[in-house]
């Protein structure tokens, strides 16, 4: 009888246990769905919460560049010159232009033309050695479209190109060089027309920064930045990159990638948006000079967007739990801010 009985207790030994190990890991694995839902609701709100502000720092930096454009257009020596081209003055001028860029690294190029499209002065930045072009090297820009975009806004308005890939004796530079155009128009005391003043603003400050913020977040999902068609300015593959300057790549847009989820961010300023693989967050950069409504050549929308991928809980919780236990601390907190970030938005 005896082994009878030790049998009936190791069965019944063996039926609690393993209730009992049913019941901790329905336990388990109950606090592991919360755990995991409970971090994809923090990242989702971190992730509107930087994306917004990374908007909102690209937007105050370039409105900088309206404040030097105008004090520019303005000055005395400046419409002097584009009366009369004198020697005396165009060193001047060009001494002044030095100085600005020295002081602003974001410019590579200060021109005035006239209101033809000839290059009248030009100082080139020349990677931070910024020097003076000779009147002979000067290019006729009458032909490209943002002078005669910005050659017909009204007076005292700002015109902002499109942000593209500089071009250079009609072939795009290399390496590739992304810009900004800010011109407004120059007129002298009888309110006649004299040319422009243009600012070429290196537009990879702005990718540069959109980037660095993204890094000082954290390391997960990537991030892209559009333009108002559609076009990546930025992406983790750079073959999609500036697809609208090539023959070959008009048709790779993210409104072609991902038709739904282009219809929301094109529509909406700010928001998230799911699909089966990823939550997509973005926001809108709108640039425009003027606090009021202007011309739609005045006012430029891009969108950033950030895409996490919600394809693997498992591997998103073990990803986050490295994260701030390890990586997070040495930036400087548990979401990675510090005092550098702060200024970066």
């Amino acid at each position: 009888m005896a082994p009878f009985h030790k049998s009936l207790d190791l069965k019944s030994f063996l039926i609690i246990t393993l209730l009992l190990s049913a019941l901790a890991g329905g336990v388990l694995f109950s606090m592991y769905n919360k755990e995991v839902k409970a971090l994809k609701e923090t990242r989702h709100i971190t992730d509107r919460l930087h994306t917004n502000l990374t908007t909102r720092a690209v937007t105050l930096d370039l409105k900088d560049v309206f404040i030097n454009l105008q004090f520019i257009a303005n000055m005395i020596d400046v419409r002097s010159f584009m009366t009369e081209t004198e020697t005396r003055v165009r060193k001047d001028i060009e001494e002044e232009f030095i100085r600005l860029c020295e002081f602003s690294k974001d410019y590579d190029q200060i021109r005035l033309l006239d209101k033809s499209g000839m290059e009248i002065l030009r100082v080139n930045n020349n990677d931070g050695s910024p020097a003076a072009v000779p009147p002979n090297k000067l290019q006729d820009k009458g032909s490209r479209y943002y002078f005669q975009e910005a050659i017909v806004v009204e007076p005292g308005e700002i015109y902002v190109s499109p942000f593209d890939l500089n071009i250079e004796n009609g072939k795009i530079e290399l390496p590739l060089k992304p810009m900004i155009r800010f011109a407004t128009p120059v007129y002298n005391a009888d309110g006649q027309l004299l040319g422009l003043v243009i600012l070429n603003y290196l537009g990879q400050e702005v990718l540069d920064s959109i980037m660095t913020s993204q890094k000082q977040h954290d390391d997960f999902g990537s991030t892209m930045l559009l333009n108002n068609k559609g076009y990546w300015l930025l992406h983790p593959d750079k073959k999609k990159e500036w697809g609208f300057m090539y023959d070959d790549r008009q048709s790779l847009t993210f409104q072609n990638e991902y038709p739904i989820i282009w219809k929301t961010v094109k529509n909406a300023t700010t928001g998230q948006i799911k699909d089966d693989y990823a939550t997509y967050t973005f926001s809108t950069i709108v640039l425009t000079p003027q606090e009021t409504d202007c011309d739609q050549a005045n006012r430029r929308v891009w969108k950033l967007i950030r895409d996490l991928c919600t394809a693997n809980p498992t591997l998103l919780l073990f990803n986050y739990l490295i994260y701030y236990a390890i990586i997070s601390p040495s930036k400087g907190g548990r979401h990675g801010y510090s005092a550098e970030r702060t200024s970066v938005g």
